[in-house]
């Protein structure tokens, strides 16, 4: 499953720059309402990390938001009353202003290590604080 894969390496790239992560507000975005809410999404998120929060809505507001952010997801019946949600796997970074700075694919932890490091340096964030800043540069 992608989801998994990709909140890990989402982790392992909070991990990776270290104090400067502080400055990162993981999310997920559910795009399965009916079974990914309340008790379920949020023992799903904290097996990644503490700080992760899970997201979910109507359809209507999942709809938009996946628009929004170029997340492809279709319901695809897996059986007799059974099914799977087949999606894309991106990681977005939305700014303090609410807007969408940068989505890229999913990608290995160090790459997205790289990507919130430059981002939060164009956001003018001070990074003496990034783990092994200079491996970035």
């Amino acid at each position: 499953d992608q989801c998994p894969t990709a909140l890990s390496a989402m982790v392992e790239a909070l991990a990776e720059i270290g104090p400067a992560a502080d400055y990162i507000q993981p999310l997920f975005v559910t795009v399965d309402p009916e079974r990914d809410r309340g008790v379920a999404l949020n023992e799903f998120t904290a097996a990644f990390d503490k700080r992760l929060v899970g997201l979910t809505g109507s359809q209507v507001q999942i709809a938009a938001a996946a628009e929004m952010l170029g997340v492809e997801y279709r319901k695809v019946l897996a059986g007799n009353e059974d099914y799977v949600i087949d999606h894309s796997s991106v990681l977005s970074l939305i700014g303090p202003d609410r807007r969408n700075a940068v989505t890229f694919a999913f990608a290995e932890p160090y790459l997205i290590a790289a990507k919130l490091i430059a981002e939060l340096d164009r956001g003018g964030v001070a990074l003496g604080n990034v783990n092994n800043l200079r491996a970035y540069r």
